[in-house]
C-alpha cells in the first residue's frame, strides 16, 4: 500500500482574520487502496498534528477544479470550497492558480 501526505503550518484568512492553519500540499492513496478510509485517516492525523503541535484552527488545501473524484472525497471529509469573499479578480491576480484550482478548508475540532 502507498499513501502519503505532506503538510506544513501556515495562516488562513477567515472573515478578515488570520488564523493558524495546516496546509495539505499533497494527499495521495494508491488506487487499489482507495475507498477504505485511508484518506480519512490521513486527514484526521493532519488535524491531530495541526491541533496539538501547531495550535491550528483550520486545515486547508488546493485541488484541481477538474479533479471531480478528489473534490467529492474532500467534501465527504468535511472540506468546503473557499469563497471569494474579498474580491474574486483580486484573488486571482494575487494567486493565478485559482484559475485552475479550488482552495478548500475545514475547521479543526477542539478535541479528538
Amino acid at each position: 500500500m502507498f499513501a502519503s501526505v505532506a503538510c506544513w503550518r501556515t495562516k488562513a484568512r477567515r472573515a478578515g482574520e488570520t488564523t493558524p492553519a495546516v496546509f495539505v500540499s499533497s494527499l495521495e492513496v494508491e488506487e487499489g487502496f482507495r475507498r477504505r478510509g485511508v484518506a480519512r485517516a490521513l486527514v484526521e492525523e493532519v488535524e491531530t498534528i495541526g491541533r496539538e503541535e501547531f495550535r491550528a484552527k483550520w486545515v486547508t488545501l488546493s485541488v484541481n477544479k477538474t479533479n471531480v473524484v478528489a473534490l467529492q472525497t474532500y467534501e465527504r471529509l468535511g472540506f468546503s470550497i473557499d469563497g471569494d469573499e474579498d474580491g474574486g479578480m483580486m484573488r486571482v491576480l494575487m494567486d493565478p492558480l485559482r484559475l485552475v484550482q479550488h482552495r478548500m478548508s475545514k475547521p479543526i475540532s477542539e478535541s479528538a
